[in-house]
């Protein structure tokens, strides 16, 4: 039986681990699933401790996350199972495809934002145990093997290590050749199974290349806050439920508890196997958790409700301003083109609080932006919705939300890019501008490279602290590659522009007063892509 063999596979040798992760596990053995949850509860709620208990906690707390990621695509009918191990790794599989997972974090205190390949175990340690994992579906069985590293930081290249064509390569099958340096590595430092050289071609049929090419680098909240990640599972668990569905914070940790539970108190030894059935029994425990609160938030995201009400309190704005009556009523026509254009694409396309997800946290789904105060929400839509108004007029164009892009909110108009950032009251443009380059870098190479095929402006929009008066050059090249490979033009990816330009909304939000000065809407406009201008790198 399946079950039976991939357990086997993750019962290993538990000499090598460590001993502090081997304590906690014996003090949580210690604990009922409440009491485990709680702990896990309070775990990210407050600053963790230098003690390698903690340090054993947070990281298996990391490892569950990435279980329950992987639990979401299990219930999407990705895979047919998934396995969870203490010690160290996660394997799911289909009729096709068996995935090796290993799992590497730590701890805020500990970690920087970028390790090098060098600092790491990646070459000379990690991939040494995972590869070989292979042999247990060898190229002459009907599975395809793949390879997965999570990590909570971003490994990049060192002088002597190019690897960052690892990162993101979600279809395991990129193109390497034997100058490739993590090949290199991986025959300088040979695997060792049983205290032997691994034979890759006897044991598996294959070459280290042949496997090295169905790795992948996954690095998952990378910032300082791992609320991120957990917000992208809550995302696709509550899509599970319905559409509309809230996962909180603690509906996660329940989970996570209630997991961690039956890997320290089954009779498996530290492992779990959880197939389609047992998986909807989850489902069902977390659909049971949210009913009581569906029934407010389905009310609260009403799409429609939203847009009629922030389109009707910047109406009533601009009617209490001394405008020229044409203008005014000019104005507002424009204003109703777009109500009905954001109604439109909350029709076909988007809902509201996607917007303002995207626009906010440059993600679909936000328990942060859920948790807002109602006031402060609406004041959010209608600084986006205002932006909105005054690019249409700028530019006096048709203006396009890409579906191309699930993250940040873009804006396609002509010849280039307009996405939009909030940042939140007070923050300096600094602070913008870091979090906008960490949302780019989470992303796959491809989109990274979509993004940049026209020129791309992005406006900060939120109070900033500082006097942000004209735009900045983002200087992409310092923390990705913009040069298209003559591999990725191969792919469909065409010339791109090295072109990122950040904006202050402040400044662009300041020509709805302007409109005091005009009396017609072409005077108006001028004045607009003045503007425009105006704020523009010098």
């Amino acid at each position: 039986m399946e079950k039976d063999f991939i357990l086997d596979i993750l019962q290993k040798d538990k000499s090598e681990y460590e001993k502090n992760n081997i304590e906690t596990l014996k003090e949580l053995k210690e604990y009922n699933k409440a009491e485990i949850t709680s702990m896990f509860n309070k775990l990210y709620s407050e600053e963790p401790e230098e003690t390698g208990g903690q340090n054993a906690l947070t990281g298996y707390y990391f490892q569950f996350l990435s279980s329950l990621y992987y639990l979401a695509e299990l219930l999407e009918g990705k895979w047919d199972f998934i396995a969870l191990e203490l010690h160290q790794d996660i394997i799911v599989g289909n009729s096709k495809v068996i995935r090796f997972i290993q799992v590497k974090s730590k701890v805020k205190k500990e970690r920087k934002y970028v390790e090098s390949v060098t600092d790491t175990k990646l070459y000379n340690g990690w991939l040494q145990k995972l590869l070989p994992l292979a042999r247990f579906y060898p190229k002459s069985t009907d599975k395809i093997t793949q390879f997965e590293l999570i990590t909570n930081y971003l490994i990049n290249s060192s002088k002597s290590v190019k690897m960052e064509h690892y990162l993101f390569n979600k279809n395991f099958d990129l193109q390497i050749d034997e100058k490739d340096d993590l090949l290199k590595k991986l025959k300088e430092y040979p695997s060792e199974v049983e205290r032997k050289e691994f034979d890759y071609r006897k044991r598996c049929g294959e070459t280290e290349k042949s496997l090295l090419s169905r790795f992948s680098i996954t690095p998952i909240a990378i910032d300082a806050d791992i609320q991120n990640f957990v917000h992208n599972v809550s995302s696709k668990l509550g899509k599970l439920v319905t559409e509309s569905a809230r996962i909180t914070f603690e509906d996660i940790n329940y989970l996570i508890g209630d997991l961690f539970y039956l890997c320290t108190h089954n009779n498996e030894n530290g492992t779990l196997f959880i197939d389609r059935e047992k998986a909807e029994e989850y489902l069902s425990i977390l659909a049971k958790r949210v009913s009581d609160k569906l029934q407010p938030f389905i009310k609260n995201i009403n799409s429609n409700q939203i847009i009629d009400d922030v389109i009707a309190s910047i109406h009533s704005e601009l009617k209490q301003m001394k405008l020229n009556n044409m203008l005014k009523d000019q104005l507002m026509s424009e204003l109703e083109y777009l109500h009905n254009q954001l109604k439109e694409w909350v029709s076909d396309e988007i809902y509201a609080l996607e917007l303002l997800n995207r626009y906010m946290e440059a993600k679909e789904y936000s328990l942060s932006v859920i948790d807002l105060d109602e006031i402060v929400k609406k004041e959010r839509y209608k600084e986006l919705f205002k932006t909105i108004l005054l690019l249409k007029m700028t530019f006096n164009d048709e203006i396009n939300l890409s579906m191309k892009f699930k993250n940040l909110l873009i804006k396609e108009i002509d010849k280039f890019f307009i996405s939009t950032l909030g940042i939140d009251i007070g923050e300096t443009k600094e602070a913008g501008i870091e979090k906008l380059i960490s949302i780019i870098i989470k992303l796959p190479r491809e989109q990274q490279l979509q993004m940049i095929v026209k020129k791309h402006f992005t406006i900060l929009q939120g109070d900033h602290d500082d006097d942000f008066e004209e735009g900045e050059f983002l200087q992409i090249k310092d923390f990705f590659e913009p040069e298209v490979s003559a591999l990725e033009t191969q792919s469909g990816v065409g010339d791109v522009e090295n072109e990122w330009i950040v904006l202050p909304g402040l400044k662009l939000l300041s020509g709805i007063k302007k409109a005091k000065s005009y009396t017609s809407i072409d005077d108006y406009r001028t004045g607009l892509v003045d503007l425009w201008k105006k704020i523009q790198p010098k």
